[in-house]
């Protein structure tokens, strides 16, 4: 799934009429073996490594500073080019810098939630991920419907719900995206937090353990910083920008000021959690001056061409790269 061909690749790419910046977006890195159960979609790290090499082998790999450069201010990029992104601040991330990226010399933007880092509360949507990743899929749905409150309990997605789910869970199952659709976007956080917390203390598991098992430390994103990487925002505790409300500028103002202690400068990017359409700002422009962002990501579309807005810049994930790179056709616009 994650390999696709490097001559093929190389016509496209040669058949291009603009340049562009492809930027490609992860999660997990780590065994898909070790999950027996859909919840956990990795990419493994010897896959990870090919699709470096394959990328590496075609575009020009953009550091953080160059594709900042160019969404801003126009300035030319060598040639058609890709940059790396991390959503979440998982562990997994500073382990595929440290074996991956830094040998080959390419530098990526890391987005960071920051609850994990100062409570010590792992947050929702990993909780639902592990205990999915580890539950058998009818179990899961049970569990979880015992432990909702009644209300939530008897609650039936609508036709409209149903489609919008299969639009955004493109890579699961109807059933699986569903129950994510439930979890993710119509649940209160309140209540999904404190569910997912219980069902992992049912399991003996500790939060605070969990934590430092999953995210990565301050101490990590300084030394990635260091290493010329690129510590980006991705709200306090991963909730879409769209669910902030009023405690908005509270939120990301934790976000940045826990990034900034870490370190030793406010970040410059953010990625919107989610990433699709219902999750972004109704002003992605004027959100990101608010906050003091001069970069903006999605998880929507494809190649960011000069003229694109840099406040909700188009990004992929690892399963689209194949795609997208053969699609003639977007080239030519």
């Amino acid at each position: 799934m994650f390999i696709f061909g490097r001559s093929r690749i190389r016509v496209t790419l040669d058949r291009a009429m603009t340049q562009g910046l492809l930027l490609v977006n992860f999660h997990y890195v780590r065994d898909p073996g070790l999950y027996a159960h859909p919840g956990i979609h990795p990419i493994s790290p010897d896959a990870f490594r090919r699709q470096m090499e394959q990328l590496a082998s075609c575009l020009h790999m953009a550091t953080p500073d160059e594709a900042e450069a160019y969404v801003l201010h126009g300035k030319e990029l060598p040639r058609s080019s890709a940059l790396i992104t991390f959503d979440d601040g998982l562990v997994d991330h500073e382990r595929t810098a440290m074996d991956i990226l830094d040998p080959m010399g390419i530098k990526a933007v890391f987005f960071v939630c920051s609850r994990p880092l100062t409570e010590h509360r792992a947050l929702a949507v990993h909780k639902v991920h592990y205990l999915r990743a580890m539950t058998e899929p009818s179990r899961f749905r049970n569990e979880l419907l015992a432990a909702l409150p009644p209300e939530w309990r008897i609650r039936q997605l609508t036709a409209e719900e149903r489609a919008s789910a299969a639009r955004t869970y493109i890579y699961d199952r109807p059933e699986h995206g569903e129950i994510k659709y439930l979890l993710n976007s119509l649940l209160p956080e309140d209540v999904l937090d404190q569910v997912t917390s219980t069902m992992l203390e049912n399991r003996g598991i500790d939060e605070r353990a969990f934590c430092a098992e999953t995210y990565m430390d301050g101490r990590t994103l300084r030394s990635l910083e260091d290493r010329g990487h690129c510590i980006g925002a991705h709200t306090h505790d991963h909730r879409a920008v769209t669910r902030l409300g009023d405690d908005e500028d509270r939120h990301m103002a934790l976000n940045i000021a826990t990034l900034a202690e870490a370190t030793g400068r406010p970040p410059n990017w953010v990625s919107y959690p989610y990433g699709r359409d219902w999750a972004l700002p109704a002003d992605p422009a004027e959100f990101c001056k608010r906050h003091g962002f001069s970069v903006g990501v999605t998880l929507t579309g494809q190649w960011v061409q000069p003229e694109h807005t840099p406040f909700a810049l188009d990004r992929i994930n690892t399963n689209e790269v194949d795609r997208v790179l053969s699609d003639h056709e977007f080239h030519r616009r």
